[in-house]
């Protein structure tokens, strides 16, 4: 990224750098999947990067709503100044929070038949947007692809989700599914779509909307940029010919939802460390960096992401691990064949890190990294300052009495 030296200038390392550019850029290349008589409507989820500014910019670009999972979500939501009418509210168990807050023209897809009898009543008189989260059978348990996952309605709880509300006139705008994190290939979608039509058959849904949750992955944006590095067979323009098709499955719908993070955001971050010590053991290099895995990237412990070195190094490569600062071996961000000659002060910029890097980062015994924001005209600020000891330490024994 060639704005990571100002991000170093402005508040030194461990730090996080995000570009809206970037995130605009994958906007842009998603938009390829509406067509006439179809249009998509792309709900940014909040979980995946919770900043402000990044809120603050979608909603002034008028690029769509924002999705949330949970309470605090939801204020951030209010606070950035989205009204309800412009926010969806999914995940579980939220019957446990949600009637706290009652906004009008929210729209809430209900996850379980509890949430139902809890908030059907709220809702209408609310007068909420509902959808019910279907649970297809494509979507499956990522460590245990032969087991489901904890989300959604099945086929029996569906029918009888949908019983419950048409007996109370409560109306059902659309159904969702979310199959999961970095889907693999469109056909994934396709199957999951012919299943939830399926379903909505058996349950006498006619839903006005198919919301398809998110799940794309980075590389497709790489894909739709013209770049190398694509790790999925992933086609935008088979996954448009499949949306192209819901009508054909379900005729009553008129719009399609996506609500991508991952998509929108990985590309448009950085995680900028620096090499802080080097060992060698047993011909394995180890550099020993002022942030890792433990506070920064729990993600490295089922991705790889590509490095890039500040300055670039070429010499001849080695086996290397790129270690964080905390005492645990599991502190690391992964092991690549870098040049023999990066090192100590250098930096390493661990790319792809705008999507869940924030809201999965610790403070373990070292506080919260600041954050540099770098705005569409190329102006960089931060947005979030280093952790003091006195902001970790207070934050740990706040309201602690003797």
């Amino acid at each position: 990224m060639a704005l990571a030296p100002r991000a170093i200038e402005l508040c030194g390392t461990p730090c996080f750098a995000f570009s809206w550019s970037a995130v605009a850029r994958a906007y842009q290349a998603v938009t390829m999947l509406a067509t006439e008589g179809l249009p998509i409507r792309h709900w940014l989820s909040v979980k995946t990067q919770p900043l402000p500014c990044l809120l603050k910019c979608w909603r002034e670009s008028q690029f769509g709503g924002v999705e949330v999972v949970s309470e605090f979500e939801l204020l951030a939501a209010l606070t950035a100044g989205y009204c309800p009418d412009d926010i969806v509210v999914n995940g579980v168990a939220k019957h446990h929070w949600l009637a706290a807050h009652r906004y009008p023209h929210l729209r809430v897809h209900y996850d379980s038949l509890d949430e139902v009898r809890t908030l059907a009543d709220i809702g209408r008189q609310l007068e909420w947007r509902v959808g019910l989260r279907f649970s297809p059978q494509a979507e499956r348990d990522p460590d245990e692809p032969d087991k489901p996952t904890q989300f959604g309605l099945d086929r029996v709880e569906l029918a009888e989700a949908t019983r419950f509300l048409l007996e109370r006139n409560i109306e059902i705008y659309g159904v969702h599914f979310h199959l999961r994190t970095d889907v693999q290939t469109p056909a994934c979608f396709d199957e999951a779509i012919r299943d939830t039509a399926d379903a909505c058959r058996c349950a006498a849904i006619e839903p006005r909307y198919l919301d398809c949750g998110g799940g794309l992955p980075a590389s497709a944006c790489a894909r739709a940029e013209g770049s190398a590095g694509c790790h999925y067979p992933f086609d935008l323009s088979e996954l448009k010919r499949i949306v192209q098709a819901i009508p054909s499955h379900l005729p009553s719908v008129r719009e399609v939802w996506f609500e991508n993070g991952r998509f929108m955001t990985a590309r448009a971050g950085v995680l900028i460390i620096k090499v802080l010590d080097i060992k060698v053991r047993n011909g394995l290099r180890f550099l020993v960096c002022d942030g890792g895995r433990t506070n920064h990237a729990i993600v490295s412990d089922w991705e790889t992401h590509e490095l890039m070195t500040i300055p670039p190094r070429a010499g001849e490569r080695q086996l290397t691990t790129v270690c964080g600062p905390t005492c645990m071996s599991y502190d690391r961000l992964g092991r690549f064949y870098l040049p023999r000659d990066v090192s100590v002060g250098d930096y390493v910029l661990w790319l792809d890190a705008g999507a869940y890097h924030l809201p999965w980062e610790t403070r373990f015994s070292h506080g919260l990294a600041p954050v540099v924001w770098i705005d569409d005209d190329g102006v960089s600020r931060i947005v979030r300052a280093r952790e003091t000891f006195t902001e970790w330490w207070g934050h740990c024994s706040a309201g602690a009495t003797a």
